[in-house]
């Protein structure tokens, strides 16, 4: 049921897509319905109503009949047994009546051959240490797996992780296993059991929080389990992934980003930044930043940094490198880099043929964790690509390919577009441009014309000098009053 129930759900979508694009024809509807409810009661949380409805009906036999009126339980009804002790209504009922999880405990492990696997998911997925009942659950599940030897494949699985999941301290074993053993974080958790709905249940949440407290204590010792930690596998969407647990990303941004510094070394950057930018998004696009607000401003800027610096490295190192043969582009990297504590943010469009042609399959990665924009209108162009740097409320655009470096007002050239039209930047004149390769870069005459530009129309300097290919910036960061 483990691996079928995906394809079960994904079946179900099928079957309600018709019905959203036809108006929702009330047979298909039905149909979908009734598939849910089968469901339901094996691998998932069944719907409030029915467990008010069965808790009505247990405590009515219970005070009528006595309990032998649950022998004629259907089913159903034994299956969703173990979910009222998850369920608050009952678990307020028991504070009253403490005989009542007595009757619950006694009813499942009579009816074990339907309520076992129910009791497990219920318990993983309810997890509630803290609450009064939770010890003598614990127990008794735990007593009933020990118990176990029948036949059944799922429940002999169960039976093997005993000591691991079920436990007294079974959350603190988890958690160290998670952090200190030699299989990835998802491999180790599909031979846990806990995949499909239970891979965000609240018994990982406690475990993947104690093994993110662990990380960051061991700092920067296995800092690779961090993102099987907060996201899983999209299902049925290749290479893409969601949320672990809804909230759980942004506390570990506000931990792990402060604690690695702006002067992170390379290898942690290359694990923290991708990993929040598929969880958390860019910082300076409008859309991603209620993610960050309650971060905090001090932690939002260091990440705004490694974008800022990765999309420059990446650029000119990698795209802007490829397009031409000649040295221009570690000047214009050099130029950029020191002008990059002053850029608000950064964003990079790029062809297809450009995406498909870079050299290593890190850098594809990371730009599809980016989101970058894809341009149009050059597609038998190589090596075309745009870097975007704002500065106060000029835009400027500088290429892979030879074209001249440009600026524009902010408002006239949005960040975050899904894609640019090549033709959209010839047509739109810009305030000034200049054509980096009339003269050498090595003169530095080119970075002086536009760092003069900048600061007289921001009053803003590059923040350092710098020398590429051992010939020094004679103006020392100087720019002209």
């Amino acid at each position: 049921m483990d691996v079928l129930y995906p394809r079960l759900q994904q079946a179900v979508a099928f079957l309600q897509e018709p019905a959203c694009k036809f108006g929702r024809p009330a047979q298909l509807e039905e149909q979908a319905q009734r598939m849910n409810r089968k469901l339901q009661p094996l691998t998932g949380t069944p719907r409030e109503r029915d467990l008010e409805r069965l808790f009505r009906r247990v405590r009515r036999v219970l005070e009528t009949e006595g309990r032998a009126g649950l022998q004629v339980l259907k089913v159903r009804e034994i299956k969703g047994l173990p979910w009222l002790l998850h369920y608050d209504p009952v678990r307020e009922y028991i504070r009253q009546q403490p005989d009542f999880l007595a009757e619950l405990l006694f009813q499942i492990e009579y009816h074990q051959q339907l309520a076992l696997r129910p009791f497990i998911h219920a318990y993983l997925l309810g997890y509630q240490p803290r609450s009064p009942i939770h010890t003598a659950v614990r127990s008794r599940l735990e007593t009933l797996l020990a118990a176990y030897s029948g036949d059944r494949p799922s429940l002999i699985k169960w039976h093997s992780r005993l000591r691991t999941l079920f436990a007294a301290d079974g959350v603190d074993a988890t958690a160290q296993r998670l952090v200190n053993h030699s299989e990835p974080v998802p491999e180790q958790l599909a031979g846990l059991g806990l995949v499909n709905k239970l891979a965000s249940c609240r018994f990982l949440q406690e475990a993947a929080f104690l093994a993110g407290d662990a990380l960051l204590r061991g700092y920067p010792r296995g800092l690779e389990r961090l993102a099987g930690l907060l996201e899983k596998p999209a299902y049925g969407y290749a290479g893409e992934f969601v949320d672990r647990f809804p909230g759980e990303p942004a506390a570990a941004a506000r931990r792990f980003i402060s604690r690695a510094g702006v002067k992170a070394p390379a290898a942690e950057r290359e694990i923290l930044l991708p990993l929040f930018l598929r969880r958390l998004g860019d910082p300076g696009l409008p859309a991603c930043q209620p993610h960050w607000e309650e971060i905090g401003a001090e932690t939002t800027g260091i990440f705004r940094t490694w974008v800022k610096e990765k999309d420059a490295e990446l650029f000119f190192g990698t795209v802007a490198r490829g397009a031409r043969e000649d040295r221009t582009w570690q000047y214009r990297r050099a130029f950029w880099l020191a002008f990059l504590p002053n850029v608000s943010r950064t964003w990079l469009a790029l062809t297809p043929r450009t995406y498909d042609e870079l050299p290593a399959a890190s850098v594809r990665d990371y730009l599809r964790d980016r989101g970058h924009s894809r341009l149009n209108g050059a597609a038998t162009e190589p090596g075309q690509g745009i870097f975007l740097a704002q500065i106060r409320d000029y835009v400027f655009a500088d290429w892979a390919s030879r074209r001249s470096l440009a600026v524009w007002k902010a408002d006239q050239i949005k960040f975050g577009q899904a894609s640019y039209l090549l033709q959209r930047f010839s047509h739109l004149k810009p305030l000034e441009e200049w054509d980096l390769y009339e003269t050498r870069s090595d003169s530095y005459l080119w970075q002086r014309r536009v760092e003069t530009w900048i600061y007289r129309h921001t009053g803003i300097s590059r923040s350092f000098t710098y020398e590429v290919g051992g010939v020094r910036d004679p103006w020392g960061g100087r720019s002209e009053r």
